[in-house]
């Protein structure tokens, strides 16, 4: 999941990326989404998932250009699922765009941010119109992009690094002598919104990792459905999908299965 406008530029420069800069005893190491999970040691992991999910779903049209065109498009699937039986489910796409939109809003918002993310650090354009700018060629050396990345953190536009201390902006101090100790006081608030992930997410998709050993189970399958809601199966679209939160929202008669195969593989009886 890569913003158009990256394409063209190298990986080593994304917000994913920044954390690779930093040795292991620095808490800017730990920005990553990387073996996020790395504390569960042997534990037999299995990935239920729904290939059918709505609001984990790929947008394979990458992701809208902002906010509002994310609202309109949510208020669209809401008027189609009143007037027919074939419309997308309100939510879908909606993690993927909050991914590919962070740090290309004007303000945090509920789905995407101003900062980190695909933003860019205007620092690297010529003249000062961050919009209209051209960029210059993107920075190698190391102490530099740790103390001014190519992408950036702060949500305002940045001219000159020296504002930096009297500007209102987010994580600013990431790039300063105490960055090491503001990174491990916010490090899950960082990573929820100016890090972004470059890949699906797990519970509409299968590991790979998980895929030999037989651990992925997609539950959008007659193996863990009981029927289904007369609802859900009017949507010639959607049929027999399990979408978001389903195993809680959907009567137990009919998901049943699915907690069946939780306890006989977690060894729960």
């Amino acid at each position: 999941m890569i913003y158009p406008d990256w394409r063209e530029y190298a990986s080593y420069l994304y917000a994913s990326s920044w954390w690779q800069l930093f040795t292991n005893g620095d808490p800017r190491s730990t920005l990553t989404w990387s073996n996020r999970l790395g504390n569960l040691g042997n534990v037999d992991i299995y990935n239920f998932y729904s290939s059918g999910e709505e609001v984990l779903r790929e947008d394979t049209n990458g992701a809208p250009p902002s906010e509002v065109s994310v609202s309109t498009d949510q208020l669209d699937y809401w008027l189609a699922n009143v007037f027919t039986d074939n419309a997308l489910p309100v939510g879908s796409y909606v993690w993927q765009w909050q991914e590919m939109l962070k740090g290309r809003g004007i303000a945090d918002s509920w789905i995407g941010s101003s900062h980190g993310g695909w933003s860019f650090n205007t620092i690297y354009y010529t003249g000062d119109d961050p919009v209209h700018g051209v960029h210059l060629s993107p920075p190698t050396d190391v102490s530099e992009l740790q103390t001014n990345a190519f992408f950036d953190f702060s949500s305002l536009y940045m001219n000159d690094i020296s504002q930096l201390s009297t500007q209102n902006s987010d994580d600013w101090q990431l790039y300063t002598s105490s960055g090491d100790s503001y990174a491990r006081a916010n490090r899950n608030r960082i990573l929820s919104d100016a890090i972004q992930a470059l890949t699906q997410a797990i519970g509409a998709n299968p590991v790979p990792a998980l895929q030999s050993i037989g651990r992925n189970v997609n539950m959008s399958t007659a193996n863990f459905e009981n029927g289904w809601p007369v609802g859900r199966l009017s949507n010639a679209v959607e049929t027999n999908n399990w979408h978001h939160s389903d195993f809680d929202y959907v009567a137990y008669p009919y998901t049943h299965r699915l907690f069946d195969a939780i306890v006989i593989n977690g060894n729960l009886k």
